[in-house]
């Protein structure tokens, strides 16, 4: 003997519970897991950061990475010392630091330059130095080529007119000493001079007394 129960879809009906906050049903119920969640609470919101600006949070995360990447990079520890070797091994040895820049080296510089871009410190667009015409390449060319040619002369210029400049200073003074010393020896000999004009007439005086005395006599 079979039988079937058909399931209809029904609403039930139960009475809604009144929602609480978390910490208020752990006040009621368990006091003691209230204490802890507040202590973990407490330690949590300290440790975030707090007060000061933006730019002083800032200043302590860029210092702070800074601090990490120069740790890290400037470190004793080599963590591949042979491989580092075999790269320094293949990298080209700069003896001559002061040798002029060929003209297929500058022209590689300003081929590589990008387009579109905007201009440096010297405000000049990358566009004029790696002009097409071949007219700016042809400045720049002469320009950088004999930058240092120009740098060392000037530099030289320079360093005679400071030694020139020098020794008129010393001439100067020389002759300023020299003047000193003439007006001291003027001045010696005028009072010397004085001294034995007084003497003399001192002398003078004494003679025409004794005459007067014998006269007398």
């Amino acid at each position: 003997m079979a039988s079937r129960v058909e399931i209809t879809h029904g609403r039930f009906n139960r009475r809604r519970l009144e929602a609480r906050p978390q910490v208020n049903a752990m006040v009621a119920k368990e006091p003691e897991r209230k204490e802890v969640f507040a202590r973990e609470f407490s330690r949590r919101i300290q440790e975030r950061v707090t007060g000061g600006t933006v730019d002083e949070v800032w200043h302590t995360l860029s210092k702070n990475i800074y601090d990490s990447a120069v740790t890290k990079l400037y470190s004793e520890e080599i963590p591949d010392k042979p491989g580092l070797d075999e790269v320094l091994t293949v990298l080209p040895e700069l003896t001559e630091l002061d040798v002029m820049l060929e003209e297929s080296e500058l022209l590689e510089a300003l081929s590589a330059l990008a387009s579109g871009k905007a201009p440096g410190q010297d405000d000049i667009p990358s566009e004029v130095p790696e002009g097409e015409q071949g007219v700016t390449q042809s400045l720049v060319l002469f320009l950088v080529l004999n930058s240092f040619h120009i740098t060392k002369h000037f530099i030289i210029i320079i360093i005679i007119i400071i030694i020139i400049i020098i020794i008129i200073i010393i001439i100067i003074i020389i002759i300023i000493i020299i003047i000193i010393i003439i007006i001291i020896i003027i001045i010696i000999i005028i009072i010397i001079i004085i001294i034995i004009i007084i003497i003399i007439i001192i002398i003078i005086i004494i003679i025409i007394i004794i005459i007067i005395i014998i006269i007398t006599q």
